[in-house]
């Protein structure tokens, strides 16, 4: 499922409020994404294990995974 299909809210560094067309979901860390693009680290279509999530000063999320902080907008969400 595609970020722009769901909306996603911070709740704590280990969990977010995941919306989606038909539910609601609140998914903890550790969950699994999808990466979109190659990202430092992190391989095109590679599914990695999210550590942590935070919100930055501008409200975007960022997800640490292996260690890095990545924004969320190139990774997607295994539910």
């Amino acid at each position: 499922m595609g970020t722009e299909e769901m909306k996603m809210v911070y709740l704590s560094p280990y969990s977010l409020l995941v919306y989606t067309p038909n539910r609601i979901i609140r998914i903890y860390c550790p969950f699994t994404i999808i990466s979109t693009a190659n990202l430092g680290e992190l391989f095109q279509y590679k599914q990695y294990s999210v550590d942590m999530v935070k919100t930055l000063p501008q409200g975007h999320l960022a997800y640490q995974i292996q260690g890095e902080w990545y924004y969320y907008s190139s990774l997607q969400i295994v539910l």
